[in-house]
């Protein structure tokens, strides 16, 4: 059985069977990631777990704000992704310049390159001690930046499609998944949507019917949890949505007007899909300042 094969079985134990939780989390966290969970363990005066990761270890999803969030540092940085974002809106062509999704997202545009410099902005907010600190409370080890983009969701005349049904990601047995809305997001524009404690280690285990594609639609969630403990998460330019997804979640589709977001994904050092970006050039390592910066642009166990 491949790696990739064996990560699948652990999550589908981990999430389908409770009793497994345990033992599928233990060759998750200390065989295939030891060393990141060595190196986080060792970490020198770490405190307590901030509310942020106390929450998000017990419902899967917490919602903050860059200003009670960021360092003033990491503010700049976002800042220059907005500027950068901005030119690249303002340009005519822009839709032809865009990233379009593979698959069938006709909703959706990204905005980043597949081909990432080091140096880049979003690449140095990802990079931030708050967040690599956060991602490494939640999952136990230091993270492992597997993707970073920019998504541009907007309004279409076709039916609800994708990711716009409920779902799950099994991209790795735990992951955290942020996203910062670079716009006002309401109920008309796509807000993202979970399911609290459906998530890995959450306490609802129960599983939503599927229809043949994988998706879920809103009746069959009920059985899982009630509507009125769904979390839409509409807010306000600059709030911040970190979920581990790979709890119940969909994006409501946007109605009347655009949503921008700007989205990091972190993982363990063995996700079951590669990374979904590259550098332009090898990264020295005597950019990289410290383990938790290591872990999260190096893949693997042994860094």
């Amino acid at each position: 059985m491949s790696i990739p094969a064996q990560y699948h079985a652990f999550a589908q134990g981990i999430i389908r069977f409770p009793a497994l939780r345990p033992i599928s989390y233990f060759v998750w966290s200390h065989g295939f990631n030891s060393q990141r969970v060595q190196s986080y363990a060792r970490a020198s005066k770490r405190p307590a777990l901030s509310l942020v990761s106390q929450e998000l270890r017990k419902e899967g999803i917490v919602g903050t704000h860059v200003n009670h969030f960021f360092s003033s540092h990491s503010k700049h940085l976002l800042e220059q992704i907005e500027n950068e974002l901005e030119q690249k809106r303002s340009v005519a062509s822009f839709q032809k310049n865009a990233y379009q999704t593979k698959g069938e997202k006709a909703y959706r545009e990204m905005f980043l390159s597949k081909m990432l410099s080091f140096e880049h902005p979003a690449i140095q907010l990802a990079l931030q001690p708050e967040l690599l600190q956060m991602v490494g409370d939640y999952l136990g080890m230091w993270g492992f930046l597997r993707a970073i983009d920019i998504w541009h969701d907007f309004p279409t005349q076709q039916a609800e499609a994708e990711t716009q049904y409920w779902h799950r990601d099994y991209i790795d047995v735990m992951n955290v998944k942020v996203f910062i809305y670079l716009n006002d997001v309401t109920k008309e524009n796509g807000p993202f949507c979970y399911v609290p404690k459906t998530h890995a280690r959450g306490s609802i285990a129960k599983q939503a019917q599927a229809e043949k594609d994988g998706r879920i639609r809103d009746e069959k969630m009920i059985a899982v949890a009630p509507e009125s403990q769904w979390r839409i998460c509409a807010g306000e330019k600059h709030s911040i949505v970190i979920a581990d997804t790979s709890g119940y979640h969909k994006g409501l589709k946007p109605t009347k007007s655009d949503r921008y977001l700007l989205m990091f994904l972190y993982t363990s050092g063995h996700p079951w899909y590669p990374r979904d970006f590259q550098w332009q050039k090898e990264v020295a390592l005597d950019r990289l300042p410290n383990d938790q910066v290591r872990f999260a642009v190096l893949q693997g166990n042994n860094q």
